[in-house]
């Protein structure tokens, strides 16, 4: 199918094209000031009527096989590459101003790797959930991620994690059933106070490295635990 954005729409509303796996054409119609399409594949908006950049990266046609996500988008909205699940590359540029990934916003894609951006602070809920392929997640450590969500990761193939120092919150299930994870570091200098029991839910035999000033930590699953 298509969708074509009319001339006068000014705003959508949240989770408005949720779960439609067929989406294969993006247009917007001439003189709306408020979206733009990019290359037919990508619906772009502004954060606000009196923005002057197009900011929030809304919706991709849903068989697109690689994006580069241009460096002036600030979010990815909610389930905006939802079941694209013939999308295997996502590449963010070195001076990209990307600060959230939204709900179910790489849910079901075939990526198997991802940089996270240094200015995100927030992967939300279900992001990448059940990206069956994804096996390596790069945090760089001047990240300013500060929330991981619930199932954000769960249901990936990732080996090895590394939480920044500014992650202050962990959603449940975060991390449920990443059978190949084995290694999970914690900076040493965290503003992780606790981390909640179900979080590593299914890991299996993985290593957790958690730093002195962890006041809470409680295991529902197979973990080992090394304080540095």
């Amino acid at each position: 199918c298509e969708i074509s954005i009319p001339s006068k729409l000014v705003e959508l509303e949240d989770s408005w094209f949720h779960n439609s796996g067929d989406l294969m054409y993006i247009s917007v119609m001439p003189k709306n000031p408020y979206f733009m399409c990019l290359d037919s594949e990508l619906l772009l908006r502004k954060s606000s009527n009196e923005s002057q950049n197009f900011d929030i990266l809304a919706l991709s046609v849903r068989n697109i096989k690689k994006v580069a996500i241009p460096s002036f988008i600030k979010i990815i909205e909610n389930h905006a590459f939802e079941y694209c699940c013939e999308l295997q590359i996502v590449d963010f540029s070195e001076d990209s101003k990307l600060q959230i990934i939204g709900k179910n916003g790489f849910y079901s894609t075939a990526i198997d790797k991802i940089k996270i951006p240094c200015h995100v602070t927030k992967i939300d809920i279900f992001a990448f959930y059940n990206c069956i392929f994804l096996n390596k997640v790069q945090i760089p450590i001047e990240s300013e991620l500060e929330f991981i969500g619930k199932r954000a990761f769960a249901k990936t193939l990732i080996e090895s994690l590394y939480i920044t120092s500014h992650v202050n919150e962990i959603g449940v299930f975060a991390f449920e059933n990443c059978s190949n994870l084995h290694i999970i570091e914690i900076d040493e200098n965290s503003e992780l106070k606790s981390i909640d029991s179900c979080v590593f839910k299914g890991v299996i035999n993985g290593v957790l490295m958690v730093p002195i000033n962890l006041k809470e930590l409680k295991f529902s699953c197979n973990v080992h635990s090394e304080y540095e």
